[in-house]
């Protein structure tokens, strides 16, 4: 088999498993879908010139019975990349911090040892939970906030989380939002929103994961920004 015979194969290949896995319409160009994906935005290129070649070799006659052009090795290797890369999708129920795992306060709990907490582990950002949904957001910003309003310098040792509900609530944030996803989405799929959110020039702080992205659905697991990147 020609280097031709098995682009055209795996680039068929290539194009039925994004379909499946996209479920994307018969009608829709596959190479087109993949370079509008965030996490593929390096290869637009590569995607367009594969288009291209596939269309002279599938659309212009053969030259004394061969293909006129020759795909090298390097493109056979991109397509079978690609490939790898739409088959092991990663999903958000992977990479997430599961809920058992968590580290969240409840209304009635004291602030000053969840600060603690969030100082020693290095946690930013801490789920206030009721009946295991999520109600709000401990974070510095509204510790901070909470300190300038009231006058203080310092936080009371029977200060509790529902004393700071004015200021954890999770909608009115200034530049930081916080927002629900499905759990067993793809990760693809969420980092498009965290992009989406920075072009508009909002900071994704967290992603909170019920079981379809319901607000009123009990947590199951969290994502924050470091976690999009590691995964």
């Amino acid at each position: 088999m020609t280097n031709a015979e098995l682009f055209l194969d795996k680039y068929k290949k290539l194009e039925r498993t994004v379909r499946v896995v996209y479920k994307l319409k018969a009608s829709d160009s596959v190479m087109q879908f993949l370079e509008r994906q965030e996490s593929m935005s390096q290869f637009r290129a590569d995607f367009d010139y594969c288009r291209q070649v596939r269309n002279f070799l599938t659309h212009n006659e053969k030259v004394n019975g061969e293909f006129a052009v020759d795909p090298n090795p390097a493109m056979l290797d991109f397509l079978d990349d690609m490939y790898r890369r739409v088959i092991k999708r990663v999903k958000c129920s992977r990479i997430c911090v599961k809920r058992k795992n968590v580290y969240f306060r409840r209304p009635e709990d004291l602030v000053k040892p969840a600060l603690a907490v969030m100082l020693k582990r290095g946690f930013s950002h801490v789920p206030i939970l009721v009946d295991g949904i999520v109600k709000g957001m401990l974070d510095e910003n509204a510790l901070f906030t909470s300190l300038a309003v009231n006058g203080s310098m310092s936080i009371g040792e029977s200060l509790l989380v529902k004393d700071l509900a004015e200021y954890t609530g999770l909608e009115g944030r200034d530049s930081e939002d916080f927002i629900f996803h499905p759990y067993d989405s793809y990760a693809d799929e969420l980092e498009q929103r965290f992009n989406e959110a920075s072009r508009r020039g909002r900071r994704i702080g967290m992603a909170l994961l019920t079981e379809t992205g319901d607000p009123e659905e009990n947590l199951k697991g969290i994502i924050t920004p470091w976690d999009l990147i590691k995964a």
